[in-house]
């Protein structure tokens, strides 16, 4: 059966708000499609869970959406690749144990956010956050784009 992408499930941020229902149905039906593009340009991946410092590879792909899971504290997350408009949505998934943390910091070009600060991460056990970013050829704008979706 195809998938046909909603608009709330293209992988573009500043879309429809999802609650956290939406946010489980929609990770629920793209997993089948992991490693794999769906509807054009858009590359949906599920990293699994990570322990250590990880880059996220747009090369090739104009619109991505990563979900990660934390396996351990104070990782580091970098963006290369991208092409100049590139929008790239990031799911950051806690594990069980919860309190983990993930910066957008690694690889260049390091994330402008908005306000000026990386947004705080919701340490809950098996919660999930959403982080958008855009590539504007030059720098790469970062901002929250759920917080708490458990």
């Amino acid at each position: 059966m195809p998938f046909t992408p909603k608009p709330w499930q293209d992988g573009r941020a500043g879309g429809t708000p999802v609650n956290a229902a939406a946010l489980v149905d929609l990770e629920t039906r793209l997993s089948q499609y992991t490693d794999g593009q769906v509807g054009g340009s858009l590359l949906v991946r599920d990293e699994g869970t990570i322990v250590a410092n990880t880059t996220l590879d747009m090369s090739g792909w104009g619109e991505a959406m990563w979900i990660v899971t934390l396996g351990a504290n104070n990782i580091k997350l970098g963006i290369i690749g991208q092409q100049p408009g590139a929008a790239t949505t990031v799911i950051i998934r806690q594990d069980a144990v919860g309190g983990r943390t993930l910066h957008a910091t690694q690889g260049l070009p390091l994330a402008r956010w908005e306000g000026g600060a990386e947004p705080t991460q919701t340490l809950t056990a098996n919660s999930r956050d959403i982080r958008a970013f855009l590539f504007d050829g030059t720098d790469l704008f970062g901002w929250d784009a759920g917080t708490n979706m458990a």
